[in-house]
């Protein structure tokens, strides 16, 4: 049995599996997790004296888990308005470590962090297998195997 990979094949291969991974750890993450509604009640901020246009802030979140009170700092330089009500997501271990359940807060930052493996995939991908060339596997022996005549046809042998 031949099993013929293009670097198609390859590319969605790669991007699957990152993808999967991805669902699965989010998925993971949120059903070992607890919800409830907090409130923003205030801004921090970091003040960079060199350069100013650098400085950071964040929303400081206030909720209530089991009659005691939880403030933490939100993602940096995502704006919310005092006194609006923001979902939190967080463990039941360690509610100091909440999130705000948004896509900038919970979802933007590991989509970011999968994106560098696919880049990098990606790239030693398309840079060592030519767009016509591709990859026989076998049981008896493993092939690379490149297009080289002007029709990129398969020679009889590997038909």
């Amino acid at each position: 049995m031949r099993i013929k990979i293009s670097r198609k094949i390859l590319l969605l291969s790669g991007f699957i599996i990152v993808a999967l991974y991805f669902s699965l750890n989010r998925i993971n993450d949120i059903s070992k997790s607890e919800f409830s509604y907090g409130t923003i009640i205030g801004v921090k901020e970091w003040r960079n004296k060199i350069f100013p246009e650098d400085s950071e802030e964040a929303s400081i979140v206030q909720f209530f888990y089991e009659n005691q009170e939880i403030i933490f700092d939100a993602k940096r330089n995502i704006k919310y308005e005092n006194g609006k009500e923001v979902k939190v997501i967080f463990r039941k271990k360690t509610p100091n470590n909440a999130k705000i359940f948004s896509f900038t807060g919970y979802w933007l930052e590991p989509i970011i962090i999968c994106l560098v493996p696919i880049i990098l995939y990606s790239a030693l991908i398309l840079s060592l297998i030519g767009k016509f060339d591709f990859i026989i596997f076998s049981f008896k022996e493993f092939k690379f195997y490149k297009k080289s005549d002007k029709k990129h046809a398969l020679p009889s042998k590997l038909k």
